[in-house]
């Protein structure tokens, strides 16, 4: 089915299955989809939470890095405006404010998310996982215990975060800084 023929909950299962192995000619056809059907309905917060990741994936991964970023945390606010309680938006603003290095709106981000529904087991990972990069190490693994708890898949989230924080502390201490791409930009990360 030609992407622009899928419904919305068809368009978000997409984006997820371009997640597992991104490429960015899928990015591109993802994005001109999303927003075309945004343009048609504008009124989809989870459409405009995948939007938003999708967006910050595009500059993590160096698909789309002009204004990504902007338009991530415009989209999350968007899905978040409509539907306050949406926890994919919280989530996806709380991926944008990650790479935008914000810790303040991250912290609010992550707060939400785990006010909304902490049985979220993905939701609740995704949010340890981005804390401890962050430094918070503590409250990143207390959290995503609390998704390991819930769905025992998640403890591979945990191993790997155990590992990148040993390779934080190798490389000279704790923090955003190995896994920001603008300090990894040019050099072995």
């Amino acid at each position: 089915i030609p992407l622009d023929k899928l419904s919305g909950p068809e368009l978000v299962y997409r984006c997820w299955g371009a997640h597992l192995n991104p490429s960015l000619t899928e990015q591109e056809d993802l994005r001109a989809a999303l927003e075309s059907f945004l343009a048609r309905r504008p009124d989809e917060p989870e459409i405009w939470a995948q939007l938003s990741q999708l967006y910050t994936f595009e500059y993590s991964l160096w698909f789309n890095p002009l204004d990504s970023l902007v338009r991530a945390r415009r989209a999350a606010r968007r899905a978040i405006e409509l539907d306050p309680s949406n926890q994919e938006g919280w989530v996806s603003l709380a991926l944008a404010c990650f790479h935008d290095r914000d810790e303040a709106g991250l912290l609010e981000a992550v707060d939400r998310v785990l006010r909304i529904n902490q049985r979220a087991s993905n939701a609740v990972a995704w949010m340890g996982n981005i804390l401890t990069h962050t430094g918070a190490y503590d409250r990143g693994c207390q959290i995503t215990d609390r998704a390991m708890a819930l769905n025992a898949r998640a403890a591979r989230r945990r191993t790997v975060e155990e590992a990148r924080m040993g390779r934080t502390v190798a490389r000279g201490g704790p923090g955003w800084r190995p896994y920001h791409r603008r300090e990894t930009k040019g050099k072995e990360a």
